[in-house]
């Protein structure tokens, strides 16, 4: 989607909208648009013309209908405030609020880098409640993944809900945006052995794995579920085994370009 901090009137962002869309996408797309805003297709017409202005509730329905993120929302209803705006002093502090929204902007998307960022008990535990916010963020560096509708078609999850998602971790500094696409963000996630939210962390992405065993490509993918029977001091040689395992795998994944995404799991449990 067209980054909507570079424009001072809705209607151009709305017609860069359209024009960023597939021609698919765009066949009936003003009907759609102005059913959204709530006005008849003769009357949205005037609105792409210039010969009429969004109002507030009109920007509304069409900014939910963008499915635009919380920034962007705030940014694209005070466009129509300020566009039909009947004073100077009020056009003058609806233009110092849209410069804050944009400075905001520059804040979350990177433009001013995240120092020591250090996440709040809560958004951490919203980042570990489901697996989709780390997934989404892995997924922004993918070279076919920028954009939300692509994340969201590679995830096969709602595009409503890659944007709530999208909209909490540009937020955060875990990810950015730069124009029309996304990338990871210079803040940083880790979690503990020790932390209580471990568990739900595990279990996410393990029932991740299970939904896909019976769609599993042979050639490029690998479960494997065994119990075994062994000595307690071999317990331990396989726990080093499987530890040095990982560290290999991170010598190789970390360097590696990133091009497509992967989940890896394990387990070595007493029974």
């Amino acid at each position: 989607m067209t980054d909507i901090f570079l424009f001072k009137k809705p209607v151009d962002f709305v017609k860069a909208y359209i024009e960023s869309l597939s021609p698919t996408e765009r066949r009936g797309i003003n009907g759609r648009l102005s059913k959204a805003a709530g006005v008849f297709p003769s009357y949205f017409s005037l609105i792409l013309s210039g010969e009429r202005s969004l109002n507030t509730e009109q920007a509304l329905g069409i900014a939910n209908y963008m499915l635009l993120g919380t920034w962007q929302k705030r940014y694209f209803l005070r466009m129509a405030d300020y566009d039909r705006a009947g004073s100077e002093e009020l056009r003058q502090e609806l233009s110092r609020e849209l410069e804050e929204l944009r400075l905001k902007h520059h804040q979350i998307s990177g433009v001013v880098p995240h120092e020591n960022v250090l996440l709040s008990s809560e958004d951490t535990s919203r980042f570990y409640s489901s697996w989709v916010y780390a997934a989404i963020r892995l997924a922004s560096v993918l070279p076919e993944s920028n954009t939300l509708e692509d994340i969201a078609k590679r995830l096969n999850i709602p595009l409503k809900e890659c944007a709530d998602a999208m909209d909490f971790l540009l937020d955060k500094g875990l990810c950015i945006q730069e124009g029309t696409r996304f990338n990871v963000g210079p803040a940083h996630m880790h979690l503990g052995n020790d932390s209580y939210q471990i568990g739900t962390h595990h279990s996410q992405w393990r029932l991740q794995a299970m939904s896909r065993h019976a769609s599993m490509k042979s050639t490029s993918e690998l479960a494997y579920s065994v119990a075994l029977c062994l000595s307690k001091e071999d317990v331990s040689k396989v726990r080093s085994l499987l530890l040095d395992s990982i560290k290999k795998v991170r010598e190789v994944s970390d360097p590696s370009p990133s091009e497509t995404l992967y989940l890896l799991n394990l387990d070595w449990l007493e029974v």
